[in-house]
């Protein structure tokens, strides 16, 4: 028999009887298979422990409430997207109470008023709810995402005392860490469970209070842990002195050596690790465009979401991209701007969002090139004929299309042509209500497919998921996004933090939301970014993928987001992600050379680049200037010069490309342009409030920044 404290989550399927009286057979399949596929895995992910099963529930045991917290609430938001699709009555939804306590672990049961209160807590939440204890709340505020909303004191069965109950506003938490040992010296530390093994792999016995106090401190590597809530987790209720807890500080150092944990007078104690990849903190050093941002945080929500799609995806995602090529045989297809014809220009945004959700539909045919709607744009209300489009696009298709609003109804018509011979191959018309016109994009598609005897691959676009009116606000955001200025990026963040008001489970929005964060890198060089807008950019990311894991975009908003923090790693593998999940992602193929130039392999950042550039042959210039810099890095120093010339050409401002021209006319022996060029930068540099550029900071490789920075110190002395 053993007594401890600890965290007691039960859950408890909402009317099992009446299911089980419907289709025994049924439901026990479909609960057999949630708990092997999804509820079994959770618990043991957050290190709970199943001690038995109720038939309709089960008893779990954690050591930690904040483990325990999360995992109910993820288990909650993951159970409900499984049963989405069934009807209502048919869904199998649980109800979940978690407390803290004292109980007796003895043969292999549970026992105690830890157990007991949290059984009573499980009617008093609702159906696909969690309640807790006041108790838990206090072991977990600001240690979780999720918040509490107080429900009162209540009297419960069997309880001699009321207790305080709270319900829990569910915010998706921290997914469950997969960590390897932390290096601690000669040492390695489970962040779990504090257990200490040596160079042989042999475990090291410490006190079990002490490796308690080690598992909270690895839990935290490398930050402080205040000494109050090192005994809270540790003791609990049970009245204790620091005496205590610095009784087990010396048994670890003892062992661990007595640098191990360093000391923070009347604040607490911090874990010194070797190995900060583990301990999810990246070294502080220069941050991309967010100066010494504390990414600490950061960090940690950027290592999740990329946790979620490595489990989600094959290990090709973590491998070089080789198939960048673009076959000269394959069908190539762009989506012209529909035509509005309501007369009303506001009206605009729907009509060209309908065209761009048709090009990511029309992407999902298999062998077929699908031009990004980025270049298409340009042709809005163009005089041009349908040959010389399609030349200046690289399509052989082009698809066109009107909109006109009626009242509460909407005109939509289509049409396929055969750029080559300005032949219609396939035309339609559709009427629907203004309030549902979800289902055109992927009549669309499929039509297309049958003309050209292509195969749709995966399901037409999802919008018919959602709430129309969050539906019009993307596409307003988007809209204003395509403004591509300070400005309108502000005002599409808006227009999507509107659209969650009409839809809290909207993906799409999540993931623009995070978009417009990552975008605010390319328009800001030396004014820090707020420590609150990364975590906001990745929160809405990471939102975004537990929401809908096949969102190519949310990858890619993680992607810029983590290249903002020099994680190229993680910014490489979310980039492939992104073309994974959509092979005509042109702006994923620029997002993996741009994070290849600095921290990868540039023979593969050389072709994302080419194929990105294909792919949007009307790109913005930080298409040629990303080219440009890898050019450059390859020493291909003329052809570097070139696309960096005409960098600058579109956008003189643009500082990055004019740093690199410098030294490229410097490796050239072009003192004369060199110098022009290190003016430039100088100049810009003042008028950003800079000293000097801080790209050298930015490189994984210490070659790459020399080559550089050697050719840029090369420029300044023709000054």
């Amino acid at each position: 028999m053993e007594r401890r404290l600890a965290a007691i989550l039960i859950t408890d399927m909402v009317g099992y009887s009446r299911l089980m009286a419907l289709d025994e057979a049924e439901v026990f399949a479909r609960q057999r298979k949630l708990r092997s596929d999804l509820i079994d895995t959770k618990i043991h992910d957050y290190g709970g422990r199943i001690i038995k099963s109720t038939g309709d529930g089960l008893l779990v045991m954690f050591q930690s409430a904040v483990d325990a917290l999360r995992c109910a609430v993820m288990l909650q938001f993951e159970l409900v997207q499984r049963e989405a699709l069934r009807p209502e009555d048919e869904r199998l939804v649980y109800r979940i109470g978690v407390n803290m306590g004292d109980i007796i672990l003895d043969d292999g049961d549970l026992y105690g008023d830890g157990v007991n209160v949290a059984a009573r807590l499980v009617p008093m939440a609702e159906p696909g709810g969690i309640c807790v204890t006041e108790t838990v709340v206090n072991h977990v505020k600001g240690r979780v995402a999720s918040d509490f909303e107080f429900l009162g004191e209540r009297a419960l069965k069997n309880i001699p005392d009321p207790i305080k109950l709270y319900k829990v506003d569910m915010v998706a938490e921290r997914a469950a860490e997969k960590l390897l040992p932390l290096q601690v010296g000669n040492f390695e530390v489970d962040p779990r469970n504090g257990l200490i093994t040596d160079g042989n792999g042999e475990i090291v016995h410490i006190r079990k209070q002490s490796q308690k106090v080690l598992a909270e401190l690895a839990g935290m590597p490398n930050q402080l842990v205040s000494k109050d809530s090192l005994i809270d987790a540790v003791w609990g209720e049970i009245a204790t002195t620091d005496d205590s807890l610095i009784q087990c500080i010396t048994n670890i150092r003892k062992t661990l050596g007595k640098d191990a944990i360093e000391t923070f007078p009347k604040k607490g104690y911090l874990l010194r690790t070797r190995d900060t990849k583990q301990a999810l903190l990246p070294e502080a050093k220069a941050t991309r465009r967010f100066g010494a941002i504390a990414t600490s945080l950061a960090a940690v929500l950027a290592f999740v979401v990329l946790v979620i799609f490595w489990q989600t995806s094959g290990k090709s995602d973590k491998a070089q991209i080789t198939d960048l090529e673009i076959s000269t045989s394959q069908k190539s297809l762009a989506v012209l701007p529909f035509t509005n014809l309501s007369g009303d220009p506001n009206l605009r945004f729907f009509s060209n969002g309908l065209s761009e959700d048709l090009t990511t539909d029309l992407s999902k045919l298999a062998d077929l090139t699908v031009i990004s709607f980025s270049s298409s744009a340009d042709f809005d209300d163009t005089d041009q004929g349908f040959g010389e489009i399609a030349q200046s696009l690289g399509a052989h298709y082009l698809v066109r299309g009107t909109v006109r609003h009626h009242g509460e109804r909407v005109r939509i018509n289509v049409s396929l042509i055969d750029a080559r011979t300005s032949n219609n191959l396939w035309a339609e018309r559709y009427d629907r209500d203004i309030l549902n016109p979800f289902d055109v994009q992927s009549e669309v598609a499929r039509s297309v497919a049958e003309t050209l005897s292509l195969t749709l691959v995966g399901d037409p676009s999802t919008a018919a998921d959602v709430q129309p009116e969050a539906y019009y606000m993307l596409l307003r955001g988007l809209e204003a996004m395509r403004a591509n200025s300070a400005a309108g990026n502000a005002e599409a963040r808006r227009y999507f933090e509107q659209a969650l008001e009409f839809d809290a489970d909207y993906s799409r929005a999540y993931a623009n939301i995070a978009i417009s964060y990552g975008r605010e890198t390319e328009f800001r060089y030396d004014n820090e970014i707020s420590k609150e807008e990364i975590l906001k950019g990745l929160e809405a990311a990471i939102t975004a993928v537990r929401l809908d894991p096949s969102l190519p975009d949310a990858y890619f908003a993680l992607g810029v987001l983590n290249l903002a923090l020099n994680d190229f790693d993680k910014a490489l593998a979310a980039a492939r992600h992104s073309i994974k999940l959509d092979k005509n992602y042109s702006d994923g193929y620029a997002l993996l050379a741009e994070a290849g130039v600095y921290g990868g392999d540039l023979t593969e950042a050389l072709a994302a680049i080419r194929k990105a550039k294909l792919l949007h042959p009307r790109h913005p210039a930080t298409y040629d200037w990303v080219e440009g810099h890898i050019l450059f890095q390859l020493e291909e120093y003329e052809e570097a010069k070139v696309l960096l010339d005409a960098t600058v050409e579109k956008s003189p401002e643009f500082l990055r490309p004019w740093f690199v021209l410098a030294a490229a006319n410097s490796r050239l022996s072009e003192p004369g342009e060199a110098a022009v060029s290190y003016r430039q930068v100088q100049r810009l540099l003042q008028s950003n409030g800079s000293v000097e550029p801080r790209e050298i900071d930015w490189y994984a490789f210490e070659d790459r920044a020399n080559r550089l920075q050697e050719g840029f110190n090369s420029a300044s002395q023709n000054e």
